[in-house]
C-alpha cells in the first residue's frame, strides 16, 4: 500500500465533522454487536439472555451471578465486554491521524494580509554556509525569502508570481554623448538616470594626490557599441585604497545640474545592519542580490541589482600562479563553455589572462574592466590585481573580480510626488530600508557648491539578499576554492529565481503589497484513505447483521421487547388474528400508551383497554425458544 494510504489527505472542513464521522462508526460497531449477539442468541434459544441485552449494567451482573458462565451468563458477559470496547472506536480511529491536517494551500494577493506583517519587516536577508553546500539553499530558498516579513502563526511561501508592471526608458539625451556620460539607463529628459560606480577606477581616498598618481583613462568602443575600458598599472601603496572600494554600489544621478557639481550619491551598505558593509569591501567571496527603488517627483522606478565578488589570495612570499590566474579569468569571463571557445571569447580572455599574468610577474597593481548598457540596463566587469603592502613591505597579493548588473525592472507613476522627511539647505534625498523612510543624507551630502541646494528624491533598499562563504573561500590561492564550481553554476542558473522571489518581496515592503502573490497555508482537518475505510466497514457489518437477524432469526429477537410485550399479551385490541400477532412482532408504529395502575393493592402495567397480567400455565415446548 502506498503512504499516501495512511496519511491524512482528504480535507475536512470541521474537526466536529470528523468528530461525528467517527462517533457515528462507534455506534454503528455497537450496534453491530448487538444484532450479531442477538443472532448468537436466538441460535441458543437464549430468550431471556436477550432481554437482558437491554438492560442496564447493575441488571446484568445480577444476571450473570445467578446463572453463573452458562451460556446465558456468557453471551451477556461477552456482549458487555465487546460493547464497552466498541465504543472506543472512534478513540482508535483518532490515534490512526498521520497527522490529522493538511495544509490547504491557496494563492492570494498580498495584501489581503497585509494587516499581519511585522511592524518592522526585514528588508535584509543574510545567508552563510559552509563550501559549495548549495542543495539545502536551493531547497529552502522560498522558506528563506519569506524569513521576518509575517507574525508567526503566518503559514505562507514566497512565491516569483507578481504584476510585472511597465518599464520606460528613454534615450539618452542628444547633449549627452557616450563617452561623458558612460553607460547608464536614462529615465527623463533631464539627465535622471542610474549607473554603476564610475569611480572604481579610483581608490577610496579620493584625493588630489592620489587621483594624479592614478590616472586611469576609459576607452570607449566604437559608435553603436557603448562599452567603456580600462586597462590601468598603479603604484603597490594604492592596492589597501583600492580594497576599501565597496563593490556594487549603484550611483544615482537625479539631473545634469547635480551631474556636473559632482552631486551624484551612491547608495552605500548602511553600516548598522548590512553585512555588505564588511563583504562589499576588501576581500573574500560573496553574492549580493538586491532590489532597490529611485523616486524623483512622482516618478518611481524599480531596480534589481546582481553583484558578484570573487577573490584569490596569497601570502606576499607565495606568487600567485599563472594557472590558477588562467582559471579564474576563464571562469568568471563566462560559465558558458561555448562563449569560453569561441574566436570571440578566446581573444577576450588571452587578453585579461595575459594582462595580470605579466602585471603579476613584474609585481605591479593592476584594473582591467569594461562596462556597458542596454536601454533596461548596466554592466560593469572588473580584474583586479592587488599587491597589499605595509610600511613598503609586501604582505598580500589579491586577485579580485567583481560583475555588477543593475536592470529596471518597472516603472510606476505615483498619485503625488515624495516629499522631504526634513528641511535641509543642501542636495539631499530620502533614504528608506524595507519601504520605512528612515532619514535623509542631509547631514552626509558633503558638496561644497549647494548653490540652489534642494530636495532631489527618495532612495529605498527595498530587500537585500546576501551569500556568503558558499561559492567560495576568499582566503584561498586555488581558483577552485576562491569559486567553487558546483556553487557557481548553481548561482547562475538560479539567479532569475533569486531575482524573482526578491522582487516579490520588494514589491511587498517598498511599493504595493497586492502587487504580489503568496501561497497562503491554512491547516484544516482531514483523514486517510484507511480512516475512511475503517467508518465504512462498521456500516456494512451493522447492515450485514441486521439483515442477517431479519431473515433467519424470528421476529422476537430483532424486534424490541416493547413489541414483544404487546404482541404477545394481545394488548392491541381489534386485530383480525392476535395469534399471528404473536408469532410475529414488529416495530410498533403507534406505541399504546402504558401507564402504572392501581389494582387493590397492586400496582399494574396498563394501556388504554387493558393490563398486562400474569397468568399460571403448564409450560409446553415453544419454537422461539
Amino acid at each position: 500500500m502506498s503512504v499516501d494510504f495512511f496519511s491524512s489527505v482528504i480535507a475536512i472542513k470541521q474537526n466536529a465533522v470528523k468528530s461525528v464521522l467517527f462517533r457515528a462508526a462507534a455506534l454503528l460497531l455497537q450496534l453491530t454487536v448487538y444484532k450479531f449477539f442477538c443472532f448468537l442468541a436466538y441460535r441458543q434459544r437464549a430468550f431471556t439472555s436477550y432481554l437482558m441485552f437491554a438492560e442496564d449494567f447493575i441488571q446484568q451482573i445480577y444476571f450473570m451471578v445467578s446463572r453463573g458462565l452458562g451460556k446465558n451468563g456468557f453471551l451477556v458477559l461477552c456482549l458487555s465486554t465487546l460493547l464497552l470496547l466498541a465504543g472506543l472506536y472512534d478513540t482508535a480511529l483518532w490515534s490512526l491521524d498521520r497527522p490529522g491536517y493538511i495544509a490547504q494551500k491557496t494563492l492570494v494577493r498580498a495584501s489581503t494580509i497585509a494587516n499581519q506583517m511585522l511592524e518592522k519587516p526585514a528588508y535584509l536577508i543574510s545567508y552563510k554556509d559552509t563550501l559549495g553546500s548549495f542543495k539545502q539553499l536551493d531547497a529552502t530558498l522560498p522558506q528563506i525569502m519569506g524569513a521576518n516579513l509575517f507574525k508567526p502563526g503566518v503559514n505562507f511561501t514566497l512565491e516569483d508570481i507578481f504584476d510585472h508592471g511597465t518599464r520606460k526608458p528613454i534615450a539618452m539625451p542628444a547633449h549627452r554623448s557616450f563617452a561623458q556620460a558612460g553607460p547608464r539607463i536614462w529615465l527623463d529628459e533631464e539627465g535622471f538616470s542610474i549607473a554603476t560606480d564610475q569611480y572604481v577606477i579610483f581608490p577610496s581616498s579620493g584625493n588630489t594626490a592620489t587621483m594624479n598618481q592614478t590616472e586611469c583613462p576609459t576607452a570607449v568602443t566604437p559608435v553603436g557599441k557603448n562599452m567603456q575600458l580600462w586597462n590601468c598599472k598603479f603604484n603597490n601603496s594604492l592596492a589597501v585604497d583600492y580594497l576599501r572600494n565597496y563593490i556594487g554600489e549603484p550611483l544615482i544621478i537625479y539631473d545634469e545640474v547635480t551631474d556636473m557639481m559632482l552631486e551624484t550619491p551612491h547608495m552605500i551598505p548602511n553600516r548598522e545592519d548590512s553585512i555588505w558593509h564588511s563583504l562589499g569591501n576588501g576581500g573574500g567571496t560573496a553574492w549580493l542580490n538586491q532590489v532597490f527603488t529611485v523616486t524623483k517627483g512622482q516618478e518611481k522606478h524599480t531596480f534589481v541589482q546582481n553583484v558578484l565578488k570573487v577573490t584569490m589570495m596569497s601570502l606576499a612570499e607565495y606568487k600567485l600562479d599563472f594557472k590558477e590566474i588562467a582559471d579564474l579569468v576563464k571562469r568568471t569571463y563566462s560559465i558558458d563553455p561555448e562563449i569560453q571557445e569561441s574566436e570571440v571569447g578566446r581573444v577576450d580572455i588571452d587578453a585579461i589572462q595575459n594582462a595580470i599574468i605579466n602585471a603579476n610577474q613584474r609585481h605591479e597593481g593592476l584594473m582591467f574592466g569594461w562596462a556597458t548598457s542596454t536601454n533596461f540596463s548596466v554592466l560593469q566587469f572588473n580584474y583586479e590585481l592587488l599587491h597589499v603592502q605595509a610600511n613598503a613591505i609586501d604582505l598580500l597579493s589579491l586577485l579580485r573580480f567583481s560583475a555588477v548588473n543593475i536592470t529596471l525592472l518597472r516603472s510606476d507613476t505615483l498619485p503625488e510626488p515624495v516629499k522631504p522627511i526634513e528641511e535641509c539647505n543642501k542636495y539631499y534625498q530620502n533614504l528608506a530600508t524595507g519601504g520605512r523612510v528612515d532619514k535623509s543624507s542631509c547631514t552626509t551630502s558633503s558638496g561644497e557648491n549647494q548653490t540652489n541646494a534642494r530636495f532631489l528624491g527618495q532612495l529605498d533598499e527595498s530587500s537585500t539578499f546576501i551569500v556568503a562563504g558558499l561559492l567560495g573561500n576568499g582566503q584561498s590561492n586555488l581558483s577552485s576554492k576562491a569559486l567553487d564550481q558546483g556553487a557557481y553554476t548553481w548561482a547562475n542558473k538560479n539567479t532569475e529565481r533569486v531575482t524573482n522571489l526578491l522582487l516579490s518581496r520588494g514589491l511587498i515592503l517598498g511599493l504595493d503589497p497586492s502587487l504580489v502573490k503568496i501561497e497562503v497555508r491554512k491547516l484544516q482537518p482531514a483523514i486517510s484513505y484507511l480512516q475512511i475505510v475503517l467508518i465504512a466497514v462498521p456500516v456494512v457489518l451493522a447492515a450485514s447483521c441486521w439483515t442477517l437477524l431479519r431473515i433467519v432469526a424470528t421476529n422476537h429477537y430483532s424486534s424490541s421487547l416493547l413489541a414483544n410485550l404487546c404482541a404477545t399479551t394481545n394488548v392491541e385490541r381489534g386485530l383480525v388474528d392476535p395469534a399471528a400477532a404473536s408469532r410475529k412482532p414488529q416495530y410498533l408504529r403507534y406505541p399504546p400508551e402504558i401507564t402504572l395502575q392501581r389494582q387493590d393493592a397492586a400496582i399494574v402495567l396498563a394501556t388504554g383497554s387493558g393490563f398486562f397480567k400474569y397468568e399460571s400455565w403448564t409450560p409446553t415446548m415453544v419454537a422461539t425458544g
